[in-house]
């Protein structure tokens, strides 16, 4: 989420995002991982990074279609 920010003032080219899906990010460490998550917490943060720049929200590992189903929801509000 920090590194967004940060490049969203570098350039005006797209940033993409995808991180992944077991877990929620922490800014100083990394990511951590909690199995339970079903896409939630993702959700949670694709919408912080779509706040401070993304343009293009993927997921990696650990990501599920209903991943991406859920923020596209987000986007069609």
């Amino acid at each position: 989420t920090k590194a967004i920010k940060k490049i969203r003032k570098l350039t005006s080219l797209p940033i993409a995002v995808y991180a992944q899906g077991n877990g929620i990010p922490e800014d100083n460490l990394g990511w951590k991982f909690f199995r339970k998550d079903k896409g939630a917490q993702y959700t949670k943060y694709a919408q912080q990074w779509i706040a401070n720049g993304a343009q293009i929200i993927g997921g990696c590992c650990g990501t599920t279609p209903e991943y991406i189903y859920s923020i596209s929801k987000i986007l069609n509000q």
